[in-house]
Formats: C-alpha cells, sequence, structure tokens
C-alpha cells in the first residue's frame, strides 16, 4: 500500500508520501510509514487532497461488485524533535 498527496482532485500530479508497514489481513487499521516529501506546501494550501492505494491480501470471497468504505481516515501530524 503506499498513500499519495495532491494539489488537485484528479491527482495529475501527484507525489508518494509513503507506504504501509503492516499488512496483517486481519488488522483493522494500517499504518503509513512517511517518506522525506515535503507535504509543507500542501498544508498551507485551502484544500489537498490524500488517497491511499492497496492490493487486496488473498481471494475476494464474493463476484467483484461496488465496495465502499465503512471507516474514517485519521490523519495525525507531528513534528520530528
Amino acid at each position: 500500500m503506499r498513500g499519495e498527496i495532491s494539489s488537485v482532485v484528479d491527482f495529475n500530479p501527484a507525489q508518494q508520501v509513503g507506504t504501509v508497514t503492516n499488512t496483517d489481513p486481519t488488522a483493522k487499521t494500517v499504518n503509513l510509514t512517511t517518506n522525506n516529501t515535503n507535504i509543507r506546501p500542501y498544508l498551507g494550501s485551502k484544500n489537498f487532497y490524500f488517497r491511499i492505494y492497496g492490493t487486496l491480501n488473498g481471494p475476494v470471497p464474493v463476484p467483484w461488485v461496488q465496495m465502499y468504505l465503512d471507516g474514517q481516515l485519521t490523519m495525525r501530524l507531528q513534528p520530528l524533535n
């Protein structure tokens, strides 16, 4: 899995900001470990867009149907000491 950030809704261009380190298929949360991408310009703008891409870990238990994520994305930003 990876996370991307962009200043435009169509993500053109987009910058990868990190990857997911825990891939336990039974986990209900994931941890995104950020890389050295400078996201400060995005945080100072009125809007920015963030998305997470992933690959299913194992077979899909039913035929493909349109699915929606029932959950939330929580972003906590902390400065480095």
